[in-house]
């Protein structure tokens, strides 16, 4: 469970530093003119993604994220400004970028008209979960903005909203049920037949953003073995910098819970995952170890 956790906790958390970037980027010493509001994702390699965003009269912002080994994402967002936009607001933006990266380990340059991020960062998405995750992100900035949203024509593109998978009649196999997904709020839960039952829920209200899982295991499955699992998950989080993550153990559960205040809604970057792990769960009737 607590992998998939980190994950889900990561991706929001990245998904946040390019919210948060999104007036900021680089390259071309001019302003760019900026007519309509719009979004693509596309596939640019076997492990890069791309997400381009544009706000008329605003900017243009390009995020690309490169799959790395050992649970990392290379992440460069660059952002052109529109001429309309004072060259005092793109150079206050730098410096608040600057003084961000300063602590995340990331490298920010500025142009009069643009500004680059550059930052590695962890993840345990697949390069599959992070196209998925950037054109569910084009799917609402098209609800938000009376813009015009595209997405490459490549066939291993996902361009349907995931369906709720019904529940297994197939005894003895786990099922997977989502059971809300709403704007501020999404519920799942998996269970395995004398095994475990997993609840997971993310949230948005007021401002603050919380995911949270609860591992519930059967009677059948011996103390020794749960609390094994709990120090393990504690071990992970341990290990973890950046990402406000708690887990915390009582008899037969292992709650983790991660909670952050982001002023944004963020659910879209990481309601795909928790969608898709729900699929794989109801099609191969198994809960995968790392989940």
């Amino acid at each position: 469970m607590i992998k998939k956790f980190i994950s889900y906790s990561a991706s929001m958390l990245l998904a946040l530093t390019a919210c948060s970037t999104e007036n900021t980027v680089a390259p071309s010493n001019g302003p760019v003119k900026v007519t309509q509001n719009e979004c693509s994702a596309k596939l640019l390699s076997q492990n890069s993604v791309e997400l381009k965003t544009a706000i008329a009269n605003g900017f243009i912002t390009t995020t690309t994220a490169k799959i790395l080994k050992g649970n990392k994402v290379e992440l460069e967002i660059t952002t052109l400004y529109d001429e309309s936009v004072p060259v005092t607001e793109i150079q206050k933006t730098c410096t608040e970028n600057k003084m961000e990266a300063a602590e995340k380990n990331a490298t920010v340059s500025c142009t009069d008209y643009s500004i680059t991020v550059k930052s590695i960062e962890k993840s345990y998405m697949n390069i599959d979960q992070t196209l998925a995750s950037a054109q569910q992100a084009c799917k609402e900035f098209s609800k938000k903005y009376s813009s015009v949203s595209s997405e490459d024509p490549n066939p291993g593109q996902i361009e349907n909203d995931p369906p709720t998978p019904p529940p297994s009649t197939k005894t003895g196999k786990a099922t997977c049920q989502i059971l809300e997904d709403s704007e501020n709020n999404f519920s799942m839960i998996a269970s395995a037949p004398d095994s475990v039952t997993i609840t997971g829920t993310a949230s948005f209200n007021n401002g603050v953003q919380i995911i949270k899982l609860v591992e519930e295991f059967d009677p059948s499955v011996p103390q020794s073995v749960i609390d094994a699992e709990c120090a393990s998950a504690k071990e992970e989080i341990a290990e973890e910098e950046g990402i406000p993550l708690q887990v915390s153990c009582e008899g037969n559960k292992i709650t983790g819970y991660f909670e952050a205040v982001t002023g944004k809604n963020m659910m879209t970057s990481v309601v795909p995952l928790m969608i898709s792990e729900c699929d794989q769960i109801q099609e191969t009737g198994i809960i995968p170890e790392d989940f």
